[in-house]
């Protein structure tokens, strides 16, 4: 059964729709903005900045009450003799959704089952989320499953919790997959 769906009412529509998948900085930057425009200060060109700036190979980027960590993969160049030929390809590979105040605020929107996050605990985070109870782990503070999207990604979900939920990590754990290219 995919219990995937069960994250789709809480989150922007193209958040769960990247997630776990490469596309240029363009395309990734457009389609995180355009999903939540008001959870972001800025455009979608600012969101393409740090991209094309990356020192590194990891960003993150901080909508209100949310940090998307997003990683770059470096496609080789066909001719080693022109370096220039490679290519950088970024994906989204976990969504952190806040529940306690943070630098960036809390998130607003909804939280599985609908509930408040102080109203949830472990085992209700599991039923809310529609995921295998035999393949959780499940503690006091914490709840750990996988979820299966309708694309063959598979996800890791951690909840952490303290007298209500504190925090929920959705984390790529499949492999890559490159989304094709839209034409405008």
């Amino acid at each position: 059964m995919n219990t995937a769906h069960h994250l789709a009412p809480l989150l922007p529509p193209n958040w769960l729709q990247y997630l776990g998948k490469l596309s240029t900085a363009t395309q990734l930057s457009q389609a995180l903005w355009d999903s939540a425009p008001k959870l972001f200060n800025g455009d979608a060109a600012e969101l393409r900045l740090p991209m094309q700036n990356a020192a590194g190979d990891e960003i993150r980027l901080r909508p209100h009450g949310a940090q998307l960590i997003l990683q770059a993969q470096r496609q080789d160049p066909v001719d080693r003799a022109d370096a220039h030929t490679g290519s950088t390809h970024w994906g989204l590979h976990a969504i952190h959704l806040f529940a306690q105040p943070q630098p960036f605020g809390a998130w607003r929107g909804p939280w599985p089952g609908h509930l408040a996050p102080a109203e949830l605990t472990p085992e209700k985070l599991l039923l809310a989320l529609g995921a295998d109870a035999s393949q959780s782990m499940l503690s006091p503070s914490m709840a750990c499953f996988t979820l299966q999207a309708d694309d063959l990604q598979q996800w890791g979900v951690t909840g952490v919790f303290e007298q209500g939920l504190l925090s929920l990590h959705i984390v790529r754990i499949s492999p890559w997959q490159h989304l094709q290219a839209t034409t405008a």
